[in-house]
């Protein structure tokens, strides 16, 4: 039921604004959690990608990208966030995005 569902914690910071020639650029990292379906592999060679951000208007630059299995817990006490149904992933990811926006100057 879960395993279409990514989750996202984005922390966004501007790193330059230029109000006379309308550009902004700004750095994201987002933290990244998703679920797939537990092949009982010892590596996953199908995994192609992490999650991303499409933001057609602007230009997105991705600086670093990973993923890793979520392997943390113990399997028999039951907190364990990997079942034996479902893998837990979490990554993180550092984009660099550049755009143009009208600034209204008066």
């Amino acid at each position: 039921q879960f395993l279409e569902l990514v989750r996202c914690h984005a922390m966004i910071r501007v790193v330059s604004l230029d109000p006379k020639v309308g550009t902004f650029s700004i750095r994201m990292k987002c933290h990244w959690a998703f679920r797939t379906l537990n092949s009982r592999e010892e590596c996953e060679s199908r995994l192609r990608g992490v999650p991303g951000i499409r933001m057609p208007a602007n230009s997105v630059h991705v600086e670093e990208s990973r993923v890793w299995k979520d392997l943390t817990g113990n399997k028999d006490s039951g907190d364990s966030k990997t079942t034996h149904q479902t893998v837990y992933w979490k990554g993180t990811s550092t984009f660099v995005i550049d755009g143009f926006k009208v600034f209204h100057m008066e």
